[in-house]
């Protein structure tokens, strides 16, 4: 049984005085291999290592240090950054429970543990530290502390980081050969984020055991590859801004684009230009927050210096391509996606924007040999069969196009046009029969829709003359 008090916890002699306990200044950690480090990183490192040495004693300044180094994947230094620290501030549980984070990461289990569970006695309301503590329970085979661990972390957890302790949750309890239980707890992190791989693999795992077997291969296709995602303690929530090699903060910007947070992302990306000056990757990505936020003209900019350099990178291509057909420039924006397709001819994202832009320059032929492509590698996208059906109908390939029409339709039960355009052709091609199953189809959809109304009207008129 592992101890929860920190009198068992070693004295660590990383301090300038011979007490444990009243520390004096203490220097701060340096980074062991520093020309392993990038630009951006090492600018950042001294940044923090100018601060503590102005400020010795501050467990607060040696601590922020730590979470430089752990959110930089400099582990070793990240543990000895939190352990002064501690010896600076011993009333602070947060330095300890980011020690035994690290101590674990460093394959230090007999200490981390400690640690951890010392953590947990000090702070009992956090979702993170009985999250983790579930976690420490479960790889000792202890399971039924892991689920009480998990349960807390349940009841504590605030909303975002709830599907997160369900899962977990769930997963313990499919471990422990309970999986009816586990299906609750699963499902309700599935609603709140149906995307959770853990959740998703857990969900799988209970479902065949309970005989729902083809429900269970779905969710656990879909869960293939889950990790463990931990609910980020408050000290840890900025580690990710913290993050300053190159990958990691292209990674930032992407992150903070997505949440629209543009003005913050643009001047991460600007900022990483500094150190990468002219980067192909960066200048792209910066692009796409201007091309977010609509202002294509600047992502024109940006786009037509990188791509008249010469580079052969598929998604610089495309962003001009769409660029130059947002700014109606549909000749230039055809020739920059037709490089792109030459680049990747097997990225459907590519060809479908080909198709589109053919289509708005009338090149019915080139539309329908782009959209075509879509369809045979991704036979489950609308938007690709309802491009090639517009292509074939341009084309007067009326048999095609209404083929193409019928699965738009498969994939989409409540798509008006569709069914409308279909049903026209087939009344056009006598075919009487699908023209009235897909005109009630759309009058399901939409009965008061003007071309609705209209089809239903030629319909009845071409019966009376049959008749």
């Amino acid at each position: 049984m592992i101890s929860t008090s920190r009198k068992s916890l070693p004295c660590l002699a990383l301090f300038l005085t011979l007490s444990c306990g009243q520390p004096g200044p203490i220097d701060p950690v340096q980074p062991q291999d520093e020309a392993s480090l990038g630009p951006l990183l090492k600018v950042t490192v001294d940044e923090y290592l100018t601060r503590v040495e102005a400020q010795p004693a501050s467990a607060a300044t040696h601590g922020r240090l730590g979470l430089l180094y752990e959110a930089n994947h400099l582990t070793s230094e990240a543990a000895r950054s939190y352990a002064n620290a501690l010896a600076l501030d011993p009333d602070d549980p947060t330095w300890n429970f980011r020690l035994a984070i690290a101590k674990i990461t460093m394959g230090d289990f007999e200490e981390g543990s400690a640690r951890l569970l010392t953590a947990l006695d000090e702070m009992p309301r956090s979702a993170a530290a009985h999250h983790r503590a579930g976690y420490l329970y479960m790889d000792q085979g202890e399971m039924e502390r892991a689920l009480t661990s998990f349960r807390s972390a349940v009841a504590l957890a605030p909303d975002g980081a709830a599907p997160l302790a369900e899962a977990s949750l769930g997963e313990a309890l499919v471990a422990v050969d309970r999986p009816a239980e586990a299906i609750e707890p699963l499902e309700n992190a599935l609603k709140a984020a149906p995307n959770l791989k853990p959740a998703l693999y857990a969900y799988g795992l209970a479902l065949r055991a309970l005989g729902r077997i083809d429900q269970a291969e779905i969710a656990l296709e879909a869960g293939l590859g889950a990790e463990r995602i931990m609910i980020p303690h408050a000290s840890g929530v900025g580690l990710q801004e913290l993050g300053m090699g190159y990958g990691q903060r292209n990674t930032y910007a992407t992150s903070l684009s997505g949440k629209g947070e543009t003005a913050r992302a643009i001047r991460v990306l600007e900022h990483l230009l500094e150190y990468y000056p002219d980067d192909e990757v960066v200048v792209n990505n910066l692009a796409g927050v201007y091309m977010q936020l609509e202002d294509w003209d600047q992502a024109k900019l940006l786009l037509a210096d990188l791509t008249a350099s010469g580079t052969d990178r598929f998604g610089a291509w495309l962003n001009l391509a769409i660029t130059q057909k947002s700014l109606g420039n549909i000749a230039e924006a055809r020739k920059a996606i037709d490089h792109a397709v030459v680049l990747l001819p097997g990225q459907a994202r590519g060809q479908i924007e080909r198709a589109e832009i053919c289509m708005i320059q009338r090149d019915a032929a080139g539309a329908l040999e782009s959209a075509t492509r879509v369809c045979e590698l991704e036979p489950e996208n609308p938007r690709a069969f309802l491009l090639a059906a517009e292509a074939n109908t341009r084309l007067g390939l009326d048999e095609a196009a209404c083929a193409a029409f019928e699965q738009v339709n498969r994939l989409n039960a409540s798509f008006l046009p569709s069914r409308v355009s279909a049903a026209a052709l087939y009344l056009s091609a006598g075919r009487l029969a699908d023209a009235e199953r897909l005109i009630l189809e759309a009058e399901e959809i939409d009965p008061s829709e003007a071309r609705v109304i209209q089809i239903r009207s030629r319909l009845q008129q071409v019966k009376r003359g049959v008749r």
